[in-house]
């Protein structure tokens, strides 16, 4: 008689099953701290509905606004300072700076593990994007538009100067 050969099923890594979106935001974070890869930003996210404070930010960008109210991120705890001249108001260069964590934060994500994440959480995105009540297109679909805005944004070398009444 022939030898019978047994072959093992492929091992598949076990994936951890999501939980609500009402319930998300402990998980969500999580996924964000591996993200950052040794980063602190635990101190730089909110504590509450950051999927859906993260879909709504997304959407506004998309949308060419940008709402701090909605950001999944605090805002930065330096004060926006700005110069005088010649009877003029101008944004002061080191408000840039302000950003710099953010920035810092970003340019540091491993992309692979970005990726892997974002594929995870795409039920959850889903879920918060049709909360807003669009049944015509995904969140991802909104996200390669946020994404498009970004990159169109222009490099401003010279200085900004500000006007109105809330400077």
């Amino acid at each position: 008689p022939e030898p019978v050969v047994i072959e093992e099923a492929p091992v598949v890594p076990e994936v951890e099953p999501l939980p609500s979106l009402s319930q998300s935001d402990e998980f969500v974070s999580i996924k964000a701290v591996e993200m950052a890869d040794g980063m602190k930003i635990e101190p730089l996210m909110v504590e509450q509905d950051l999927v859906r404070h993260f879909v709504v930010f997304v959407d506004n960008i998309a949308q060419g606004e940008l709402a701090r109210k909605v950001s999944p991120m605090k805002a930065p705890n330096r004060v926006f300072t700005v110069s005088e001249i010649t009877n003029k108001t101008y944004l002061n260069p080191d408000s840039y700076h302000r950003y710099d964590l953010y920035a810092d934060l970003v340019n540091g994500l491993d992309e692979e593990q970005l990726a892997k994440t974002y594929q995870e959480l795409t039920p959850l995105l889903g879920e918060a994007f049709e909360e807003l009540g669009y049944g015509d297109m995904s969140f991802n679909d909104r996200m390669v538009e946020a994404i498009d805005v970004m990159l169109d944004a222009p490099i401003i070398d010279s200085p900004i100067e500000l006007d109105g009444v809330s400077v």
